[in-house]
C-alpha cells in the first residue's frame, strides 16, 4: 500500500525532526504532524482502497 508507506515514511521523519527541537513550540507542532499522520494511517488501515477501484476512476 503506498498511501501507507508515504505515512510510515513521512511519520518517522516528523518524529526525528521532534526529537531533535530544541524549542517547545516547535517539537508540539512536529508531534502534532504525527498525530494527524497517524489518524490518516488509521483511517487508510480502516478503510484500504483496492487497486481495481482506483481504475474505475
Amino acid at each position: 500500500m503506498p498511501d501507507v508507506d508515504v505515512r510510515l515514511s513521512q511519520t518517522a521523519r516528523v518524529n526525528g525532526f521532534a526529537a531533535a527541537m530544541i524549542d517547545t513550540a516547535m517539537r508540539k507542532r512536529f508531534e502534532l504532524m504525527v498525530a494527524e499522520f497517524h489518524r490518516e494511517l488509521d483511517a487508510i488501515e480502516e478503510h484500504p482502497v483496492c487497486q481495481n477501484d482506483n481504475d474505475k476512476n
